[in-house]
């Protein structure tokens, strides 16, 4: 059986429970085996000595980076697809610019899967 490949917000749920769920709970809430998770977060570098985990630590996205930003994923009628530059990555959320406006990623959303992004093209480094 092939492995299940972890996505970026099975990664930030991992980050955002460390500490507060154990493994078995982690495990049963992402569907994977315990073992699979006490794996990730070893490859994470997560730690029990570690006072707090910072989500920003794990993010793959950078300012100018081009991504495309799935809304509202759980509802198929309400959902809808932006295209839109990072501007600047805080603790708790992402602002990307769309055309037209700017919008702030609630980290959050992302961990829940309500909403998804996907990075399109790696922007300039500064």
């Amino acid at each position: 059986m092939a492995k299940k490949r972890w996505t970026q917000s099975e990664k930030y749920f991992l980050v955002a429970n460390y500490g507060k769920m154990t493994a078995a709970k982690m495990a049963a809430a992402l569907g994977r085996s315990i073992h699979a998770v006490r794996r990730q977060c070893a490859r994470m570098g997560l730690k029990r000595e570690q006072k707090e985990a910072s989500i920003k630590d794990y993010i793959e996205y950078w300012p100018g980076d081009l991504v495309r930003v799935t809304f509202d994923t759980r509802n198929r009628y309400k959902c809808r697809e932006l295209t839109g530059r990072v501007l600047k990555v805080y603790d708790k959320y992402i602002l990307v610019q769309f055309e037209g406006w700017r919008e702030c990623v609630n980290l959050g959303s992302l961990i829940t899967g309500d909403t998804r992004m996907e990075l399109l093209k790696r922007g300039k480094a500064a």
